[in-house]
């Protein structure tokens, strides 16, 4: 059988090259390729064989489903049922290659396998055992409604410059009694607004206040009264509410309830990953805290003379598992803490690591203990992703190698030609 792609995994192979790949008699093309019989047919009728992998009519009809509409060939019939059995063929030889490669044991690949499969076990419990648990009544929303101010809509006008001066210098003429209208589209940044006379339209408190316009602003300022300079990112604007209604509930009512839904679920969470966290033992542990102990001088620097043993070393401990150094330093670069406290200051240390990390890492043994990782739609979707990251790190591969090949293509040209 065919596996070498002859490194080329962008350029297509001519159809014989590729059907070379294929065992004798096992690419079923005609009656068993065509897609509007998939349903009739059994799902585990064989359309081609590609390595030790079998492709079966019911996964091309899923391959073609869970196409994206811009991936969608052209061509009608018969052959365009050729085209989508020839991509998905294409797709099992890489992958082909990729595991003759070895790339299944990279440990960057195995990592961040890891990583997602134990944010989708994670995803699992959640949807299934804090989810159910949150209840959010019409009482709940009504309430938050009123809490945050969304029944009282004002409409806003503002006029944006580019300084403080220039807002105060407006203000002034302004108070000498220059029409808001002509100043607001002379001089206003906001190009939309200013075509309006500065009118903007009408917004709640919590729009308000991701405007620039404080909360107290937004209760207080009289209708029709200017406001003081107002900051704005790094402009400064005044504005004037020119009237006010109320908003309907209904209007908010879904995104307040997501937004319950969201705020329940994580006080949920956190009970349950405290009592997890209690009943496992959770507790640093003193290797770990020692290596980190070594890293206070210039973390950045020795970070990167850190052993293996040093970066696997447990930094904390509960029954059935530990977190170790590495992952608590990719989580400090992930989160851009570069304090010296995540070293130095135990702490320090254990609060961010109860934020970060503590959570996922009791949810997920609670998934494991759970045999979610165990069932077969979970299985499916690990592998489905480790299919994905294997596909990625090939390419990336071949691009690094084209790219230094072209490097020395080029070094031996320069020397060639001074």
């Amino acid at each position: 059988m065919a596996t070498d792609l002859e490194g080329s995994i962008g350029m297509k192979k001519s159809r014989g090259k590729q059907h070379t790949a294929l065992r004798a008699g096992s690419l079923l093309l005609g009656l068993l390729i065509v897609l509007g019989a998939c349903g009739k047919q059994e799902k585990k009728e064989i359309v081609a064989v590609v390595g030790q992998k079998a492709i079966h009519a019911e996964e091309l009809r899923r391959f073609v489903l869970n196409l994206l509409p811009g991936l969608y060939t052209r061509k009608q019939g018969q052959e365009a049922r050729e085209d989508y059995l020839q991509s998905l063929i294409d797709q099992e030889l890489l992958l082909l290659e990729a595991r003759n490669r070895g790339l299944e044991q990279d440990s960057q690949l195995v990592e961040k396998l890891s990583n997602k499969q134990r944010k989708y076990i994670v995803s699992v419990l959640r949807q299934r055992e804090i989810a159910p648990l949150v209840e959010v009544t019409e009482e709940n929303i009504r309430r938050r409604f009123e809490e945050l101010g969304l029944v009282r809509e004002r409409f806003l006008t503002a006029i944006v410059v580019a300084s403080q001066q220039e807002a105060r210098e407006l203000q002034k003429r302004l108070a000498t009694g220059e029409p808001w209208a002509d100043l607001a589209r002379a001089n206003s940044l906001d190009g939309q607004s200013a075509e309006r006379a500065g009118e903007v339209g009408f917004l709640n408190r919590s729009l308000a206040e991701r405007m620039g316009i404080p909360v107290a602003v937004f209760d207080t300022l009289a209708t029709g009264k200017v406001s003081p300079p107002l900051a704005r990112g790094r402009a400064y604007q005044l504005i004037r509410f020119i009237g006010e209604r109320q908003a309907e509930l209904a209007t908010h009512r879904a995104a307040l309830q997501a937004q319950l839904m969201k705020l329940g679920q994580r006080e949920v969470e956190d009970r349950k990953v405290e009592m997890l966290a209690y009943e496992l033992d959770w507790a640093m542990d003193a290797a770990g805290r020692q290596v980190l102990a070594v890293l206070t001088e210039n973390p950045a620097q020795q970070i990167q003379h850190l052993s293996a043993a040093d970066r696997s070393a447990a930094l904390f401990s509960y029954k059935g598992g530990q977190v170790s150094v590495n992952e608590y330093l990719h989580m400090l670069k992930l989160h851009r803490i570069r304090s010296r406290k995540a070293f130095a200051d135990s702490a320090f240390i254990t609060e961010i690591a109860r934020r970060f990390i503590l959570p996922e890492t009791m949810l997920a043994h609670a998934a494991s203990q759970a045999g979610i990782p165990d069932e077969p739609a979970v299985v499916a979707w690990v592998e489905d992703a480790k299919e994905e990251l294997l596909l990625t790190r090939l390419r990336q591969i071949e691009v690094s190698d084209k790219v230094a090949v072209e490097d020395e293509e080029a070094r031996r040209y320069i020397e060639q030609h001074p």
